[in-house]
């Protein structure tokens, strides 16, 4: 870089008092070039990642440290800051490195694209450009009709200044159409009755649901009590609540009976079948308290009258359940016919344990109920900052795997069909590891589902960042119909 100004007289003053004496050549940045080049077709249906070869040439004989921002360019239109590479080229070197990019992360459009390597925001060298064709599956599309629905609503900052909260949806007045609640770190719930198709209105005060005086963190609808309608569980930072639907769509607080009003810091529960009885029972997953404290875990029995008990202790010793816990899932990995548990854990502070899962063993000596924590055993004990699961049987071999959502790229975990996983997120494209140049992926809640109807799952991720300063798109990948997926984020319309 060329001083300016007063520093440019300084500089010259310098250059003659210190003539004679030389240092070795150090190359500026303006001297680095970078050529790129697609490894593989250039052309590729909506929803591929090409790759890309980026060779950095320094001519001088001095090193350089450079940040290339490879931007990529619509033809005749917007353009994005997609990856970055910071490099210290050697002297007279070419180092090169490669990198994967989705048009169709950012831009709905067929045709060509370029990518253009920067450096300071000046173009260095030889670009690339890449054709994207007609996509080979059918792309779901969405529709934002929040406004129409009536549903338009400001929920406040997060409580801690951590994270928001999540939502759940349960036909709560029996009359065939779904309900949404929504939890409130400051403020009352929300309960949105569909009072016609498609369209909502609040009724949680009416209906006794407002969860008023808590920190509203997550909910589910659940029949807890079997008798055929919808109650609500919520999930508090302090004392959960169990609402009991009079068949009516109106509810009583009855958690404190029940014995499941949980007073910890908890984001989620997950509620599952582990005994077969026929009554539904309750892990409720807590996180961490204001100051960064982890909180226990918990799980309750369903007596089948109305009440639970602490059953903690059977999925072992104290510290098993205690982290910092997103979600918790019930599913049936090894297909034995009974409900295992996986549990989501955030990897901060340190010292904290991975995810868990729970292999269900079914009743042991003296009847007693018996988990086998098999996290390591299964390879599923990742360290990471995991926050939502998802389930599903996204490669059609009649088994149960699953998604993370993660900071820095999500998980997929292959079920390999011996009691062990593999993650598989990479190889079926859907780690997405990054949103933007220099910006890592930050992904919460996910799921699967047939968005286009084709027989195989797809799935979506719910992105955001922890400042609320970055945008973090949401993430839609639907299934090539062949165990991995394609990135159809943009054209989706699902952000």
């Amino acid at each position: 870089m060329r001083p300016r100004g007063r520093s440019f007289v300084v500089a010259a003053l310098m250059a003659v008092c210190l003539a004679g004496f030389k240092e070795p050549a150090k190359a500026g940045v303006g001297s680095v070039t970078v050529t790129l080049t697609p490894v593989g077709p250039a052309s590729l249906p909506q929803g591929y990642a090409f790759t890309i070869k980026a060779t950095a040439s320094n001519p001088d004989p001095g090193p350089a440290q450079v940040l290339v921002v490879f931007t990529l360019t619509q033809e005749g239109g917007s353009s994005v800051d997609s990856r970055d590479w910071t490099i210290t080229v050697p002297g007279l070197g070419s180092p090169t490195t490669r990198f994967n990019l989705t048009p169709s992360q950012w831009f709905t459009a067929l045709g060509s694209y370029d990518i253009v390597p920067k450096i300071d925001g000046q173009p260095v060298g030889g670009a690339a450009s890449v054709d994207v064709l007609a996509p080979v599956v059918v792309p779901p599309v969405f529709q934002d009709v929040t406004s129409s629905a009536g549903l338009d609503t400001v929920l406040p900052g997060p409580n801690c200044g951590r994270f928001g909260t999540g939502a759940a949806w349960g036909d709560a007045n029996g009359d065939g159409r779904l309900d949404l609640y929504v939890p409130d770190e400051r403020g009352p719930a929300q309960l949105w009755i569909q009072d016609s198709p498609g369209h909502f209105r609040d009724e949680a005060a009416s209906r006794g649901v407002d969860n008023r005086g808590r920190v509203g963190m997550g909910a589910e609808f659940v029949d807890y009590d079997s008798d055929g309608d919808s109650d609500l569980y919520v999930v508090n930072d302090g004392i959960n609540r169990l609402y009991q639907n009079d068949g009516t769509g109106h509810f009583t607080d009855v958690a404190a009976h029940a014995g499941v009003a949980d007073p910890g810091a908890g984001p989620s529960a997950a509620w599952g079948d582990y005994d077969n009885d026929g009554s539904l029972d309750l892990y409720v997953v807590n996180y961490a308290d204001c100051t960064s404290h982890a909180q226990p875990d918990k799980l309750f029995h369903n007596e089948g009258d109305g009440t639970f008990t602490d059953q903690t202790s059977l999925l072992g010793p104290p510290d098993a359940t205690t982290g910092e816990g997103f979600q918790a899932a019930w599913f049936d990995f090894d297909g034995d016919g009974d409900q295992d548990l996986y549990l989501a854990n955030d990897k901060l502070p340190k010292g904290m344990p991975g995810n868990r899962m729970w292999r269900n063993d079914g009743a042991g000596g003296g009847g007693v109920w018996t988990f086998t924590d098999i996290s390591e055993l299964s390879g599923t004990n990742w360290i990471m900052a995991a926050m939502g699961i998802g389930i599903a049987d996204f490669d059609h071999d009649l088994d149960f795997d699953f998604a993370v959502s993660n900071i820095e790229g999500n998980v997929l975990a292959r079920n390999n069909g011996d009691g062990t996983f593999t993650d598989v997120a990479r190889a079926a494209r859907v780690d997405r590891p990054f949103q933007f140049a220099g910006r890592h992926s930050i992904t919460w809640g996910l799921s699967f589902y047939d968005f286009n109807l084709d027989g195989w799952e797809d799935l979506y991720v719910a992105a955001g960042d922890i400042s609320g300063t970055a945008a973090q798109p949401n993430e839609v990948f639907v299934s090539d119909r062949a165990g991995r997926f394609l990135d159809l984020s943009a054209p989706s319309r699902a952000d």
